[in-house]
């Protein structure tokens, strides 16, 4: 597993202008199920085809066991978002995205963290060859930043082919 930096004009960059935009507008202070249905709003709106609470199986000797584990947002069967609303991303957070990416088979995904009170925090995540790997995480302009930087940044994101 690889947390890598979001490479400008993939689609994972302008996931990550999307959810930027919706903590732009919403602030860090709502639930995630309500994050999670702005994403899916902002995603339509630029074309990408998404579904929400996509279950993951779980296998144990041949048989499907029923557990509950389910992706926030899987878009276009190969990006996975994982979607928190706490004051800080943690561990466990970081260990999610990586079973969900690992079961699932989809080698792309996004942890994305509204609810840190200074900044959206978006790491990306890729599943090599069945192996796990870490490097640092993306970093995003804050969005009381002085210079303005977070606007402009969203609208630099956004100014591609996602708005």
């Amino acid at each position: 597993m690889t947390r890598l930096t979001l490479v400008e004009g993939t689609d994972e960059y302008c996931i990550a202008g999307l959810a930027m935009k919706v903590r732009s507008e919403l602030g860090f202070s709502m639930l995630e199920s309500t994050y999670e249905r702005a994403m899916m709003i902002e995603l339509k709106k630029a074309g990408f085809p998404a579904e929400r609470q996509v279950t993951i199986p779980v296998f144990y000797n041949g048989e499907t066991l029923n557990h509950g584990y389910a992706a926030d947002i899987i878009v276009d069967n190969r990006i996975l978002l994982e979607l928190k609303a706490a004051s800080r991303l943690y561990a466990m957070h970081r260990r999610q995205i990586q079973f969900y990416l690992c079961a699932s088979g989809i080698q792309s995904g996004i942890l994305i963290n509204f609810g840190n009170p200074k900044t959206i925090e978006c790491e990306r995540y890729e599943w090599i060859n069945s192996g796990y790997q870490a490097v640092r995480p993306v970093e995003l302009p804050s969005e009381n930043a002085a210079s303005g930087s977070f606007e402009e940044w969203v609208s630099m994101i956004l100014g591609g082919d996602c708005s």
